[in-house]
């Protein structure tokens, strides 16, 4: 994992895909080599940024040679058995940061689900009205920092209004430490704190 953040850190696509090309060949899950590879990572890369020892643009490229890998490997989570089950997936409002969404999304598709993955920073506003429109089995939510907890509640209050019965999934970095907690009480929605937990989500 080590020797793939350092890859990460020093922009170098190159080293980033052939360790994950191995992982490929090796057979090890799609699941794993996001949370075990990827996630942890990034989640280390993040750490470096706050404690200031790497750069913003450090932790920006970085994040750009992620979501190239995930392109690529998208082409190994997709299916063609579909469940006729629909997903919109967002990160709310204010919210920038949308790899972990990319890589729930990619769980969905494994998982045989139809995905609209609107990305990062979704005006709730905007949300609803797509809502309206494609009427999904699940809303899954993104946040990744604190901060962005008060959108994650406008925009779930918001959403109650319309669709009170609305299935809601929740997660991200930024429910970490108990913060999650502020929505266990409501049977619309469940906290999803990794994609391995997410995964069985799909278990009948």
């Amino acid at each position: 994992m080590n020797n793939f953040k350092d890859a990460l850190i020093a922009g170098n696509r190159s080293n980033c895909s052939m360790i994950i090309k191995k992982l490929l060949k090796d057979q090890v899950p799609i699941i794993d080599i996001y949370e075990q590879i990827i996630k942890k990572a990034l989640y280390g890369i993040g750490d470096s940024w706050e404690s200031g020892k790497i750069s913003v643009a450090t932790e920006h490229l970085a994040s750009a040679v992620v979501e190239g890998i995930l392109n690529v490997l998208l082409s190994n989570t997709i299916t063609k058995d579909k469940s006729g089950q629909t997903a919109v997936l967002a990160c709310v409002e204010s919210e920038r940061h949308q790899i972990g969404l990319k890589m729930v999304t990619d769980v969905f598709e494994k998982n045989g689900w139809n995905t609209f993955y609107l990305g990062s920073g979704v005006p709730a506003e905007e949300l609803i009205w797509f809502i309206k429109e494609k009427k999904p089995d699940v809303l899954a939510l993104s946040i990744t920092l604190t901060y962005s907890i008060q959108y994650l509640v406008r925009t779930i209050n918001k959403i109650h209004v319309l669709f009170p019965e609305q299935i809601i999934l929740i997660g991200g970095q930024g429910l970490w430490k108990g913060k999650a907690e502020l929505f266990q009480f409501d049977p619309t929605i469940r906290y999803i704190p990794d994609l391995y937990v997410l995964d069985t989500f799909f278990v009948k």
